[in-house]
């Protein structure tokens, strides 16, 4: 459930989306947080950063949403964005059955360099082309079983289950933080993340990743670097 502005922040959390480039990660933010998709497909480069305060329960937080760029190409890079994450969706493509396999690796970034303890959830995204399903039901069973996670399926193009799948991450996220004294402030830039980052470093985050994407763009597009 969407919250209205001027009210009071509980929580601030660092949201990743993982998995496999196409497999609809930048779709189910912009439907998640405009309501809408773009129907021209660009390819995320490096990361992109979108936020939107939501309420679960009688608890207001705003998340942090960060698209990874799915690419094997931008590998090298992402490991520097897993830092403060909170909790991740991994998305895969229910009519490619690679990027359900692949998930392994990307838990494996998770792990690495994020936080293995952080709530994730498995999203299956596309279910609204069901003639062309490529991934068992028996398989991602046992792979939620095996993760301890849950399993949402999607689809951004209709927006089905996209809400319940950010919104079922978030209270999560808040029972993690079970026990630990909710700090309640009016001023949303004054909230706390209960992560391994402060709130007052989102913005120049999200600005020195933008300014290393145009760097590393600049120097790609120049034969002679």
């Amino acid at each position: 459930m969407s919250a209205a502005g001027n009210t009071e922040t509980h929580f601030v959390f660092k949201v990743l989306l993982l998995g496999d480039g196409a497999v609809g990660k930048t779709s189910l933010i912009s439907m998640f947080t405009k309501g809408f998709i773009k129907q021209d497909y660009k390819m995320t480069i490096g990361v992109d950063i979108m936020a939107k305060t939501v309420k679960v329960d009688d608890k207001i937080a705003k998340l942090s949403i960060w698209d990874l760029a799915g690419q094997q190409r931008f590998k090298a890079i992402r490991s520097a964005f897993y830092g403060g994450v909170a909790g991740a969706l991994l998305v895969f493509d229910l009519t490619r059955a690679l990027t359900f396999k692949n998930l392994v690796n990307w838990l494996q970034e998770l792990y690495q360099f994020g936080n293995p303890e952080c709530p994730t959830i498995l999203i299956g995204n596309k279910c609204d082309l069901v003639e062309l399903r490529d991934v068992r039901q028996e398989d991602i069973d046992w792979f939620v079983s095996e993760i301890g996670s849950e399993y949402i399926q999607t689809s951004a193009k209709t927006g089905e289950n996209v809400e319940k799948a950010f919104i079922s991450l978030t209270r999560k996220m808040i029972e993690k933080s079970t026990g630990k004294k909710i700090r309640v402030v009016k001023d949303q830039s004054e909230a706390k993340y209960y992560t391994t980052i402060d709130s007052e470093n989102i913005r120049s985050e999200s600005n020195n990743v933008h300014r290393e994407s145009e760097s590393k763009n600049t120097l790609n597009s120049n034969p002679h670097s």
